[in-house]
């Protein structure tokens, strides 16, 4: 705790438990139009998905036990270190700046468009009992990136450009007169996430061992005398590298009439990803050793009164900000109604899924409802 609550008066007594119960809210409507091109080649068909999404995300953070900070007057509190709140500090020697990224503050959201969809299809065959289809595609990112300013900040997309090889199946399984079938539903989508860039924040390690809770070690820069946290410099401009990810579906659609039920099953996989820093500069930040005056005293690396360890490329962890495999198992039912008797048919349907997380220090158990609408014309 007196690496996060500068206190060269002794060691800090702010302390406490901390715990997490991350919890994510998404909301949102996906349009998807498909247009056939059999006017240029038999079989050729053209689709635009655009995904409109609310995604609000919060840390869920409560700390047990917990013991204020500082002096008697100050009471400084852990939440107010990590949420960025300015320390009003009674001794000058104490200052340090607010945290300005990897913030830990309740619940934020985003609303807006996430990563456009266009892909060019074609059926190699098609008729009332069967078809297979093959389809490539270009994923662009459509939203803003996120800046790092909250930890586990809610964003829209991926914000990478991406290429998708996918393919359709769908086979008549039986039938009964001209009002109930059954029909099986095949599907996998393969796609390729570019390397770009965007603000993450990075760890630290001593001696091979990562520090728990580094961004918000306070940190001095050399030839200055003011101490800020590590978060506002570790979060930086780095490479990532997000590699492949797969999903596959597998439906039963039961069809009577104008009513329809579909019993299904959603694979979906995810590589891990792989960060680079882009630029850093060795020798000039260091964790303030509890002792230092920041009271104008220049901060001095080379000094292990002022230093406790060099902030140099050795001492980052960029696998802090990368993120795992991921690899889900999702089962869900849906049912809908087709109005075939207007001018151009309508369909209305609803449903509900539960993922089933393989791994759940990286995958979250997740209860999803949705509803349809189609139109044909």
């Amino acid at each position: 705790n007196e690496h996060i609550l500068h206190f060269t008066a002794g060691t800090s007594t702010l302390d406490g438990t901390i715990k997490f119960d991350p919890k994510q809210i998404v909301a949102g409507t996906r349009i998807d139009y498909l247009q056939r091109l059999d006017f240029l080649l038999k079989g050729l068909y053209a689709t635009v998905n655009l995904p409109v999404h609310y995604i609000a995300q919060d840390l869920n953070m409560s700390i047990a036990g917990e013991v204020v900070g500082g002096n008697a007057s100050e009471n400084i509190r852990l939440k107010d270190i990590l949420s960025g709140k300015s320390l009003v500090r009674g001794s000058d020697s104490d200052n340090q700046a607010p945290l300005e990224c990897a913030k830990i503050d309740g619940r934020h959201h985003v609303l807006g468009i996430s990563d456009l969809e266009l892909s060019i299809g074609y059926f190699l065959w098609e008729n009332k009992n069967s078809h297979l289809n093959f389809n490539a595609g270009v994923v662009f990112p459509t939203s803003k990136k996120p800046t790092g300013e909250y930890l586990w900040e809610a964003r829209l997309g991926y914000h990478k450009w991406g290429a998708q090889l996918g393919t359709d199946v769908m086979v008549k399984l039986w039938e009964k007169g001209e009002t109930q079938k059954m029909m099986l539903h095949l599907t996998g989508q393969y796609t390729h996430l570019f390397e770009g860039t965007e603000k993450r924040t990075l760890g630290i390690t001593a001696e091979t061992i990562s520090l728990p809770f580094s961004p918000y070690y306070v940190i001095g820069e050399s030839g200055k005398g003011t101490l800020k946290p590590a978060g506002n410099v570790l979060t930086t401009d780095v490479d990532v590298e997000m590699g492949g990810k797969v999903e596959l579906v597998a439906a039963l659609a039961y069809t009577k009439g104008k009513y329809t039920i579909d019993l299904g099953y959603n694979f979906f996989w995810k590589d891990d990803e792989t960060v680079e820093l882009k630029t850093w500069t060795d020798d000039l930040y260091g964790i303030a050793d509890v002792a230092f005056a920041a009271d104008g005293t220049v901060f001095d690396l080379t000094n292990a009164s002022h230093n406790d360890l060099s902030l140099n490329r050795t001492n980052l962890d960029t696998t802090a900000a990368e993120t795992p495999s991921q690899c889900t198992h999702t089962l869900f039912l849906a049912t809908g109604y087709t109005f075939l008797a207007w001018k151009y048919p309508v369909m209305l349907g609803m449903g509900a899924s539960y993922e089933i997380p393989t791994r759940k220090c990286t995958d979250g158990e997740m209860y999803k409802l949705w509803s349809k609408i189609g139109v044909a014309f």
